[in-house]
């Protein structure tokens, strides 16, 4: 059975006029008229028009996606180069840069009644981690960290990873008292969780100490930094001192320096 063929109809029915109006001219020729010749000169004269003006068209419609293709990808470009910036590629927590510009907006914003606390957190026994098991196992602790702090702090706080085996948290709208529950919780899910077993079947986890400061309580920026890092060494000297074993003993000496001098 022969298939019913669709009647022919071009994709582009201006050009079938074009050359329909060619075709007549040139029929046209073989038969002398100037009343013949006129209204069909006419008639390719805005054929033409009409496909040039198409032409043009469709090459401006074609220029206008390109740049706005073009103006798409280096917008996500961007916002992936901002994202980068101000990310850290190890946890996916927000980075140095973008904590201390956060926090210096949240300092600001303590005037209003808005108060914030700053938390900086430091491991504990994190040098004995990557010494005994190796840096995969202690990328993997700094990694399970990120996500407890991330878990376990409020949606409005900011989570940070400030360098090493350093955190901050910028908790907002808390007081003092409510930041140190915050910081106990924080340091109770830690505990609970194992990062890696080792041969003996023992599992290994990760502690940290964390040092707080109230921004509300703060003449400057710098004062509430410095007060958190007292608190912060204090804490891990007092930590030290009930477990040996969470710094050897150049570790341990240089916190209780440190502790010693930022309480002077």
């Amino acid at each position: 059975m022969a298939l019913a063929q669709r009647p022919w109809r071009s994709r582009r029915p201006w050009a079938a006029l074009v050359w329909l109006g060619v075709a007549a001219y040139a029929a046209a020729g073989a038969v002398p008229s100037e009343a013949t010749h006129g209204p069909l000169a006419a008639m390719l004269v805005l054929l033409a028009a009409f496909w040039t003006n198409r032409r043009m068209q469709r090459d401006q419609h074609r220029r206008a996606h390109h740049m706005a293709q073009t103006i798409i990808a280096l917008r996500r470009h961007a916002a992936a180069f901002e994202r980068d910036a101000t990310t850290d590629a190890l946890t996916g927590l927000a980075n140095r840069k973008a904590f201390d510009r956060e926090l210096a907006l949240a300092f600001e914003e303590r005037l209003s009644g808005n108060a914030s606390a700053l938390l900086l957190i430091d491991l504990g026994g994190f040098k004995q981690i990557n010494d005994t098991w190796g840096h995969g196992i202690g990328d993997a602790a700094l990694r399970q960290v990120a996500r407890v702090l991330l878990q376990e702090s409020r949606a409005e706080d900011l989570v940070a990873r400030l360098g090493g085996d350093e955190f901050g948290v910028l908790a907002r709208s808390i007081d003092g008292a409510a930041a140190r529950r915050l910081a106990q919780r924080l340091q109770r899910a830690a505990a609970s969780k194992s990062v890696h077993q080792d041969a003996d079947g023992k599992a290994v986890r990760v502690s940290f100490s964390v040092g707080i400061a109230a921004l509300a309580d703060r003449a400057d920026l710098d004062a509430a930094l410095i007060s958190a890092d007292r608190d912060l060494y204090a804490e891990k000297a007092r930590a030290i001192a009930n477990d040996p074993a969470l710094a050897d003993a150049k570790v341990r000496s240089l916190i209780r320096r440190k502790a010693a001098r930022r309480a002077a």
